[in-house]
């Protein structure tokens, strides 16, 4: 199960949820340049990938000391199924929580949480293509570093600061993001280097986009975009019955 065909896919299953779609302040009050800066690295990642060419800058076939000291950590087959679906488990409890909402701001931190998920993704996908560095069980050459790692934590930084903020328990996330990592070490997709790059990258982003976005109570900080051109995914019904995609779009704020 691919990291970043989660994350566009659930961007479309919000963009098709007419109650989300039809809420006029979801994408006209968060900055362009950030949603240019969540977006562009997942777009980059995607196109990248259509082509055959190598992008591989740095060859990585060592193996540090701790590396090799959980090497020989084991998970069942059903361990490591239920920590690849940890990534739609935590996808659609984070559509369901915040869809279910009735303030224009839990609509907004889904969102935004689909930011981080894009642009961690992006970024995780584009270091995979140029540091090349093989799975342990040698399947191909982009283990570095761990994408689940890296959805899941930024899934869990963003909902427990979330959480946190609002007064809630914080640490469950955290240990489903870690119990996540386990499973791809312990199913010799990556080595533990792999699932801590990846880690920190997504709790990083996870807990910069909200703090940018949320303030110490949890509200929305608002801040008024100006015109630009940007990168944003878009979905709208034409006159005639089709439904029209568009990334690049521009807009007018007065």
């Amino acid at each position: 199960m691919h990291p970043l065909k989660t994350a566009l896919a659930m961007l479309l299953l919000m963009l098709l949820t007419p109650r989300l779609s039809a809420e006029a302040s979801l994408f006209s009050t968060s900055p362009r340049w950030v949603q240019t800066l969540a977006f562009a690295p997942a777009l980059s990642n995607l196109l990248l990938r259509q082509s055959d060419s190598d992008y591989a800058i740095v060859k990585w076939r060592g193996m540090p000391t701790f590396d090799r000291d959980f090497e020989m950590v084991r998970v069942s087959r059903q361990l490591y199924q239920l920590g690849d679906a940890m990534l739609w488990i935590t996808s659609l409890g984070a559509m369901l929580a915040y869809n279910t909402g009735f303030s224009a701001a839990e609509h907004r931190k889904l969102y935004v949480l689909l930011q981080v998920l894009c642009m961690e993704e992006g970024i995780s996908g584009l270091l995979k293509l140029f540091i090349d560095r093989p799975r342990p069980d040698r399947s191909d050459r982009g283990s570095f570093p761990s994408a689940h790692a890296a959805f899941t934590f930024a899934w869990a930084s963003f909902v427990a600061t979330d959480l946190k903020r609002q007064g809630y328990h914080w640490f469950f996330p955290y240990l489903v993001a870690t119990f996540t990592s386990f499973t791809r070490i312990g199913g010799r997709k990556h080595y533990l280097s792999d699932v801590v790059a990846g880690g920190l990258l997504g709790a990083l982003i996870g807990y910069y986009f909200y703090a940018f976005h949320f303030d110490d109570r949890g509200r929305w900080r608002s801040r008024r975009p100006r015109s630009s051109w940007y990168i944003q995914p878009h979905l709208q019904l034409s006159a005639t019955g089709k439904l029209q995609f568009a990334a690049l779009r521009y807009a007018v704020f007065l």
